[in-house]
């Protein structure tokens, strides 16, 4: 089975949901020994978001546009409005813990949705910068007025090159105003993955260059340091080792 998200419940350190677009969202507890179906009407789930106030309220967006909640550990649904036209929901998150807005993004036209209600009802969102397709979006859970997100750039004609949407962009209004957050990145890092660690100091991103982290220092963002693999900090450490030696041996 393909697992397209994996989601570790904050509160039952045992509790762990897979969603797999073709076959449905499963839960186990006891940290994946064991799987169980959950929700026989989430037909082509996408994205999972649970709440960190009670782990027990979920929500799934599928690949038909539709969004359900659950308030029972996923023991049963229940389906609400379409962000947009009803296109596949790519990446959801929730604004803070106990928090009823929800954010969603639609796997066509470069929308961005926000919901007051956990989902009865929705409004569309400027996207920042040049034209493009949202593809991940954070929420800081300590300050949920910040928001990231990342995009890709919109299909063009081969002949006229998309232009490159900011490689992330951060808002700290909710989403009515944004401002490209770029420093440290290459011109276009293809990122589509966006999280905020619980302490809302650092933004984690994964793209196609890597994996990268933002230090966030008094509600700005001060630091970008790309993530260094094992082998490529061994090797550097061995490029050091050895300038030393010459460096030791001419003197």
């Amino acid at each position: 089975i393909y697992v397209g998200a994996l989601r570790f419940d904050p509160a039952v350190a045992s509790r762990v949901y897979a969603v797999s677009q073709d076959f449905g969202v499963f839960r186990s507890d006891d940290g994946g020994s064991t799987w169980a179906r959950s929700g026989d009407e989430l037909s082509g789930p996408m994205d999972l978001v649970i709440d960190p106030a009670d782990s027990r309220k979920l929500f799934v967006g599928t690949d038909r546009g539709t969004v359900f909640r659950s308030s029972d550990a996923g023991a049963s649904w229940i389906e609400t409005t379409r962000p947009g036209y009803g296109h596949n929901i790519l990446r959801m998150a929730l604004a803070g813990p106990g928090s009823r807005i929800l954010f969603a993004i639609p796997g066509c036209c470069g929308d961005l949705y926000r919901s007051f209600d956990a989902g009865d009802r929705w409004s569309d969102l400027t996207v920042p910068g040049p034209q493009g397709l949202p593809t991940s979006v954070a929420v800081d859970l300590e300050s949920p007025a910040d928001l990231y997100l990342t995009a890709q750039p919109a299909p063009s004609p081969p002949e006229q090159p998309p232009p490159f949407p900011p490689a992330v962009s951060h808002s700290g209004d909710g989403g009515a105003s944004w401002a490209p957050l770029t420093n440290g990145l290459p011109q276009y890092a293809g990122l589509t993955g966006l999280v905020v660690d619980s302490t809302g100091t650092y933004l984690h991103a994964i793209g196609e260059q890597g994996t990268w982290t933002y230090q966030r220092v008094g509600g700005g963002v001060a630091v970008t340091v790309p993530m260094l693999s094992p082998a490529l900090l061994a090797a550097l450490a061995i490029l050091i080792a050895a300038a030393g030696a010459l460096v030791l041996r001419r003197s």
